[in-house]
């Protein structure tokens, strides 16, 4: 079974690249779970603590404070990573391909065009991540817990 399969490979190099786009993407979609699970404890231990702060009477108000410029921290390094890294990645291994491809164009036109899929998905994702910090920090901002004040009530 292996000896067939292996010989049906090497005479389709196409198959390298669908496969080696399933593995990418199922790397990723286990990256983002990890990240969206990692995120889930992050918030139950926030949101803990600050019950813990509440039950002692103090204010939410430092904590608050402190968590934003830890996150806003994570958020550029996440971004930057995702920017960065992933089209780096891809663009090294479409050249690896194209290069290995001995003259075939349609390998190395799939190589580039999922490069090209995933660098644009990696930019969105960056994208969207500082616009979901930004929104975060505006709305705290707008709350009034700068310099420890609370907002007016009206």
């Amino acid at each position: 079974m292996f000896r067939n399969f292996a010989h049906y490979v090497s005479s389709h190099p196409l198959v390298i690249v669908i496969i080696g786009s399933i593995l990418v993407a199922c790397l990723l979609w286990g990256g983002l779970y990890l990240l969206l699970r990692c995120l889930l404890v992050y918030r139950r231990f926030t949101h803990a603590e600050r019950l813990k702060m509440i039950e002692a009477g103090q204010s939410a108000d430092v904590l608050r404070m402190l968590q934003q410029q830890a996150k806003g921290r994570r958020f550029i390094a996440v971004a930057l990573a995702l920017a960065l890294w992933i089209p780096a990645i891809a663009l090294i291994g479409a050249t690896c391909t194209a290069m290995t491809s001995e003259g075939n164009f349609a390998t190395a036109l799939v190589a580039w065009c999922s490069a090209a899929v995933a660098s644009l998905g990696s930019t969105i994702c960056a994208t969207l991540v500082m616009w979901r910090q930004r929104a975060e920090d505006a709305s705290l901002n707008a709350g009034g817990t700068q310099n420890g004040t609370s907002p007016p009530s009206s």
